[in-house]
């Protein structure tokens, strides 16, 4: 479960490596509560090919009594010729030989898009793969995704069963135009409607609003559900985002929640979230978020604050320390003791980095202690690189989509920024654990009524970037 629980900051971590440093091994460090002797538990080891593509993730456990490594888990990736991924296999170690856990075939085109993915697990007793999962993916001229099946290996009929579908239009400058989701009916044999997004946009290509509807299965017709009206200033950046919902007894939409957005040139140092008051017919504060940054334009500070009794309260904040070369050093979170109304520290990581630029040292920190002003949590991990300086991958870039409101209780927004209407995006949601709790190709509002209270991480891919914001949960 240790190896779990380190996935999404191991996942973080390589976003501050230089796009020059290919990781070859990270040793895991752990720190007894009080002890400054760090306690080496595991170690991941990455190999790869001629090209510089992963072919293996070696994951191993030290064993201290002995002194010896023991394997854990193994990662093999397999590729063809234009270097993309057509099989990962995952296997543990058991009884001193690794067995088969699972693995993802995909199938490609000629542009490198994947058309069909399938996901199968390992059975041991019979010693043969299983079928679980298929996903077949469709393209237009454009090479965007046209149409996405999710279906089901049924074992009774050894046939696969739609589950359901996504069908994505463009418009002429290949921006989303809508999104439609079908659930299949299985007695009828038909696809039947779920909901749809319309998105529309300004001359200079601007997503302005994004209008959701459901179908309606009595009356068979679309009807409206929620709509988000969002306003530019001359240089394109979003200054309002106004969210409605469809009142079905007045036939009208009704205010919900907007977000004004305020900037310093090119940097947001500023949004304010506003709730709509159905009795007053006005807008109330709700939540605030103000961003300082410095002379580099590096976000240093960030602090949360929401509208309680008529007053802005604090409620979390984040201090940032980069190095003369603009490299992150430390990123330190706190929180907002409402009884002594202090700020009270609650997880911190610190980057330290060789004379390259390769990340050297990550140190995680979490559970602060109020009674011996210190964190009861503390990881090392340790890297080892090769400097390529040649290397052309990108840098993951700072999150660039927003979440409000944060926490939450109910439902989510989640607005996309500059990841809305590309037609690679993927949604992932992670809790503290490092296990996938949600996942899906767009999303603009999601339910976390069945997530238990605590923090997960929400993960926007797009284009091969992928951003990550912090999501915490309060029933």
């Amino acid at each position: 479960m240790k190896n779990l629980f380190l996935l999404i900051v191991m996942s973080l971590s390589v976003g501050f490596c230089k796009a020059d440093c290919q990781v070859d091994t990270v040793n895991k460090y752990t720190y007894s509560i009080g002890s400054s002797v760090r306690e080496l538990f595991g170690r991941t080891i990455y190999t790869f090919n001629a090209n510089g593509l992963e072919t293996q993730k070696l994951d191993q456990d030290w064993q201290s009594s002995n002194s010896t490594w023991l394997n854990n888990s193994l990662t093999i990736s397999t590729y063809n010729g234009n270097g993309n991924v057509i099989n990962k296999l995952r296997q543990s170690w058991v009884v001193g030989a690794w067995q088969n856990v699972d693995q993802y075939n995909t199938t490609v085109n000629l542009a490198g898009l994947i058309i069909q993915g399938v996901s199968q697990t390992w059975n041991t007793n019979t010693a043969s793969w299983v079928n679980g999962n298929q996903t077949i993916n469709t393209y237009n001229v454009s090479n965007l995704k046209s149409q996405y099946v999710y279906q089901l290996w049924n074992s009774g009929t050894s046939t696969w069963d739609n589950l359901f579908n996504y069908a994505y239009t463009y418009n002429a400058s290949d921006s989303l135009s809508s999104f439609t989701s079908q659930y299949w009916d299985a007695t009828g044999n038909v696809w039947y409607n779920s909901s749809k997004t319309d998105y529309t946009y300004d001359a200079a290509g601007n997503r302005i609003q994004g209008m959701s509807q459901s179908w309606n299965t009595n009356s068979n017709i679309w009807v409206n559900s929620n709509k988000t009206d969002i306003t530019y200033n001359g240089n394109s950046q979003k200054t309002l985002s106004v969210t409605q919902i469809w009142d079905l007894a007045t036939t009208a939409w009704v205010n919900q929640n907007k977000t004004e957005y305020s900037y310093a040139g090119a940097l947001q140092i500023q949004n304010i979230t506003y709730n709509w008051n159905p009795t007053t017919n006005l807008w109330i504060n709700a939540s605030k978020t103000d961003k300082s940054y410095d002379g580099s334009g590096n976000l240093f500070l960030q602090v949360n604050q929401y509208w309680i009794n008529n007053n802005w309260r604090n409620y979390s904040k984040g201090d940032l320390t980069y190095s003369a070369t603009n490299q992150l050093l430390e990123n330190a979170s706190q929180e907002w003791d409402t009884i002594s109304n202090v700020w009270v520290n609650f997880s911190k990581l610190n980057y330290t980095y060789i004379a390259n630029g390769c990340l050297q040292l990550l140190n995680t920190y979490g559970n602060w202690n109020q009674s011996t002003s210190s964190y009861d949590v503390r990881y090392e991990f340790e890297y080892f690189n090769t400097y390529l300086s040649t290397a052309t991958s990108e840098i993951i870039p700072p999150s660039d989509f927003t979440i409000y409101p944060n926490p939450a209780s109910s439902d989510v927004f989640i607005d996309q920024g500059n990841s809305a209407g590309s037609n690679k995006i993927q949604l992932t949601i992670h809790n503290l654990m490092g296990e996938l709790v949600y996942s899906s190709p767009s999303v603009q509002k999601l339910s976390v009524h069945d997530f238990s209270n605590g923090i997960y991480f929400v993960s926007i891919t797009s284009d091969n970037k992928t951003s990550i914001q912090k999501l915490i949960v309060q029933h």
